[in-house]
């Protein structure tokens, strides 16, 4: 749908560049992956979730209608890595990742929390799994923190996020590991008795943010805007509508991109801009 299908409340920030390439690109795509509760479809069929709430929100700023593109994880990702689409909503900051996409600061941010049964001790450090066996999502940020980070710990990778929890029910897996508000908006949502949150913790993945094709540094720089420019009581009242709170208070310099990787973007940005100054 065009951008003039939403009113735009953007002119106050978006420079003379950034508004011009959104004019010329009335149709940008999106791959959303599928993951309660940031993205999900209700027993209506429609879309919804945290994310989702962002997204219309950053939609109603810039006065654009994505062109959604919904999957399963692997598939929005792979899409968005091979440049099928222009952005991709909701993932981690991985350097591999940075290799084909841009990322935003996050929008928003969950801590990684280790969900098991009952009788589990409490974790005070997760090297205390090594040698355990732990459920987690295949191909995503907290696999691939485990791996880096934690080599001893076995992990039992599903390709459905939802069996995390599951595996951990049936004994296929001792404890399972993934974002805190998708286990405990998933443990409520379905009233799963006898688990816990053992332990949680801040990482620099836990982040949620978009990621555009590396080829598309000025709509990086609009979604970066935009996500920036997110007022703080929206924020909150997307939190206490999904998670019912806030996440906990952290340091968001942590997730902050360094001043490096600032600089590099913003002479990416000079570059295509004029690109497409000639291309208009």
């Amino acid at each position: 749908r065009p951008a003039a299908a939403h009113e735009n409340t953007a002119g106050r920030w978006l420079t003379q560049k950034q508004q011009a390439w959104i004019d010329a690109h009335p149709h940008i795509t999106m791959a959303i992956p599928l993951s309660y509760p940031r993205s999900f479809y209700d027993e209506k069929g429609a879309l919804i979730g945290l994310g989702i709430d962002y997204l219309r929100l950053i939609e109603k700023q810039l006065g654009v209608r994505f062109d959604l593109r919904v999957s399963h994880w692997k598939t929005a990702l792979n899409r968005a890595m091979d440049h099928e689409v222009d952005l991709l909503m909701n993932s981690a900051a991985l350097e591999y990742r940075k290799e084909r996409l841009l990322f935003t600061e996050p929008y928003h941010i969950s801590p990684h929390a280790i969900v098991a049964l009952e009788g589990e001790p409490e974790i005070q450090n997760l090297d205390e799994l090594c040698g355990r066996t732990v459920s987690v999502h295949q191909a995503s940020s907290k696999a691939t923190f485990l791996q880096q980070n934690h080599p001893c710990i076995h992990l039992y990778e599903v390709e459905d996020k939802a069996d995390i929890i599951g595996a951990v029910i049936t004994g296929k897996a001792e404890v399972g590991f993934d974002n805190y508000d998708f286990i405990m908006s998933s443990i409520l949502r379905k009233g799963l008795p006898g688990l816990k949150i053992a332990y949680f913790e801040y990482v620099p993945s836990a982040g949620a943010r978009f990621g555009i094709r590396n080829d598309r540094p000025l709509l990086w720089s609009i979604m970066d805007k935009a996500v920036r420019s997110i007022p703080a009581e929206d924020k909150s009242r997307v939190m206490t509508r999904w998670l019912g709170a806030e996440m906990p208070s952290m340091d968001t310099d942590t997730f902050s991109l360094s001043h490096a990787e600032r600089a590099y973007l913003d002479s990416l940005i000079l570059v295509r801009g004029r690109e497409v100054e000639e291309a208009l």
